[in-house]
């Protein structure tokens, strides 16, 4: 396992930001930049979501994984499916690589049975999920790439989270609105942020537990008190008409 170090910081810096990791650090040499696409799976009482809100030790995410070009149309084909696991701050990632291509998920409905056997991969290749479990939503960001030269951390700022799909079985809305935030990530054996990240640290960065996930399912529903109960959150409707 490695551990996976987050920091939040305003998106108005995000240019600036991977300008200068850009300076003091290489480009990663196959992915240097690229937006990604997430499709997060989870029970219908979001079992999975609620580990993480209560800050259980052990998480667990399921989630379908490509890439495309940054805010473009163009998809890779392969879509990974990935179970992640998370000790503490240790994690681990299984996956397994899909008979499906990215222009092909992103285009399905995500109602279509073929999206909700997926997880059943995971089953094939030894790998245990929870179950029932559907699609929930897609999630989609750009994210830079960087590795650290002293440490050879992996080093990634994600930037314009938003949710462009999602399952009206479960979530009425979907939201393109991005995010009031941006990520940066730490990937390696590190506990604290790379020497080589110090020019960075000018800016305010806020060491968290960030889940894109949860953020997201957050801006789309409020939940209702009860166990696996939401109510849709819609901030940006229109006020309704009582006359």
């Amino acid at each position: 396992m490695s551990n996976e170090i987050k920091y939040t910081f305003t998106p108005a810096f995000a240019r600036a930001v991977v300008d200068l990791l850009g300076a003091a650090c290489r480009p990663d040499p196959e992915f240097p930049a690229a937006d990604v696409f997430s499709l997060y799976y989870d029970t219908p009482a979001r079992d999975l979501l609620e580990e993480k809100r209560n800050s259980d030790y052990l998480k667990t995410k399921i989630r379908c994984r490509w890439y495309g070009a940054v805010r473009g149309t163009t998809m890779e084909r392969a879509v990974f499916l990935e179970a992640k696991r998370k000790e503490g701050a240790a994690r681990d990632k299984a996956r397994v690589l899909l008979p499906l291509d990215g222009a092909t998920l992103w285009n399905t409905p995500l109602t279509d049975p073929l999206l909700c056997r997926l997880p059943e991969h995971l089953a094939e290749a030894g790998i245990p999920f929870p179950r029932p479990i559907f699609p929930m939503f897609i999630l989609r960001y750009t994210r830079h790439r960087f590795i650290d030269p002293a440490t050879g951390a992996r080093i990634a700022v994600d930037t314009g989270i938003h949710v462009p799909r999602a399952n009206p079985a479960f979530i009425a809305r979907h939201n393109p609105t991005p995010l009031p935030v941006a990520v940066l990530e730490v990937k390696g054996s590190l506990r604290e942020m790379p020497r080589s990240l110090h020019a960075v640290s000018t800016f305010h960065f806020r060491r968290d537990t960030f889940s894109k996930y949860l953020a997201c399912h957050d801006m789309l529903f409020c939940s209702t008190g009860i166990p696996g109960g939401y109510t849709c959150f819609a901030p940006a409707a229109p006020p309704r008409d009582h006359a």
